[in-house]
């Protein structure tokens, strides 16, 4: 009997090594998190990558009260964040600046910004809006007899009729 336990040991060894050598070889990958933000617009805390994280730049509009960040100074600013942790947020507001730590709560109130964009989501939506303004095209359409301002995606599908 104590033949077969180990039979069947050697079994399910072979098997589960075939089963993961299968998958290495097919090149199956774990789906990855691309997505910075969850459901409420916050930018996500991943633990793994807390050293190995490259900086990341944001557009927001920055007020010094609220964030109790004092001598930055208001409005539109880019801001580089080291890292989002649990509690704290790394942050500077210029290239030589040491990082400032902000809490989170208050990183959280920024990220829900109407506002708050990465600093390549603001730079395309610059070029877009540079390209309607060369094209003559109205920043604003009329609804229920008011001029309301045109949404990126809407001067985007204008650029590409025109």
């Amino acid at each position: 009997m104590e033949d077969v336990h180990g039979y069947l040991l050697m079994f399910v060894i072979v098997a589960f090594t075939i089963a993961i050598s299968t998958l290495f070889l097919l090149g199956y990958k774990p789906k990855e998190l691309n997505n910075k933000f969850d459901k409420q617009g916050t930018v996500k805390y991943i633990d793994s990558d807390y050293w190995g994280k490259l900086m990341e730049h944001y557009y927001f509009y920055h007020d010094d009260i609220k964030t109790g960040l004092r001598g930055e100074g208001c409005g539109y600013r880019k801001a580089t964040v080291r890292s989002v942790g649990r509690k704290w947020v790394y942050i500077r507001f210029s290239n030589e600046g040491n990082f400032r730590k902000l809490s989170i709560k208050k990183w959280q109130d920024i990220c829900r910004q109407k506002d708050f964009r990465t600093w390549e989501g603001h730079v395309a939506e610059l070029e877009v809006k540079k390209k309607a303004l060369s094209k003559g095209l109205s920043f604003y359409k009329k609804r229920y007899n008011k001029n309301i301002p045109k949404t990126i995606e809407e001067l985007q599908e204008e650029l590409e009729v025109a």
